[in-house]
């Protein structure tokens, strides 16, 4: 049922990103009112994602995550993208988007619990999360190349969210490919994914968007200083 839910309001939110009218407000159109008062999606999401962190740290239920953490962690992602209506938030001011993205921000917003998320199945679950997420973030790619390919505008949005996870997992990955153990290889070398010079020469190219390079070089050095 969680995860029913989870890919519903990951649904809704891959929609109103997709579409330019409701993108532009899409905290207007992720919600609904009730007599009670306002209720949103993101909200929903958030609520979400401290559940599956609890399952992921309980003793007794943490077993429950390994089947789900492909679902879970690609939702995760996808909930990284950014709006329209923070991207031109940001555009306008540069001090909020570095505030909004600092590691101790207090921002609150489904990136940002999103982010939460993954760090706290990475602590928790270790290595069980970290193929996974690998396995996300290609999916992810995969979707923005699809994108990109079929002319979309916004294809950058699926990138910069995949890089932003692979970023959370710099650590544990630096540390798994050190070790250079043949016989439990880490799920997938740092410079398989995106962090090898090649790969991110488009990423940081003049042409690009400049909240896709910014993060690239913020990707490029979280996992240059591991």
């Amino acid at each position: 049922a969680l995860g029913a839910q989870l890919t519903g309001v990951y649904s809704a939110h891959t929609a109103a990103l997709e579409s330019e009218r409701g993108a532009e407000a899409a905290g207007a159109d992720l919600a609904y009112e009730s007599d009670g008062g306002g209720f949103t999606l993101d909200a929903l999401a958030s609520h979400l994602f401290d559940v599956f962190a609890a399952v992921g740290t309980s003793s007794k239920l943490y077993k429950l995550m390994p089947q789900m953490l492909p679902d879970v962690l690609y939702a995760a992602i996808g909930m990284l993208r950014i709006p329209l209506s923070t991207q031109l938030s940001w555009e306008d001011d540069a001090e909020a988007y570095l505030q909004d993205e600092d590691d101790d921000s207090f921002s609150i917003s489904t990136r940002v619990a999103a982010q939460q998320l993954i760090v706290e199945l990475l602590d928790s679950l270790g290595k069980r999360a970290v193929q996974p997420l690998c396995g996300a973030v290609q999916r992810h790619a995969a979707d923005s190349e699809a994108l990109k390919a079929g002319g979309s505008a916004s294809w950058w949005r699926s990138r910069e969210a995949a890089l932003v996870a692979l970023s959370l997992a710099a650590e544990p990955l630096v540390s798994w490919s050190k070790r250079k153990n043949p016989k439990q290889p880490p799920p997938l070398q740092p410079a398989q994914l995106f962090v090898s010079p090649a790969l991110l020469a488009a990423d940081m190219a003049a042409s690009a968007h400049p909240l896709l390079r910014g993060r690239a070089l913020c990707t490029a050095a979280r996992f240059a200083g591991c």
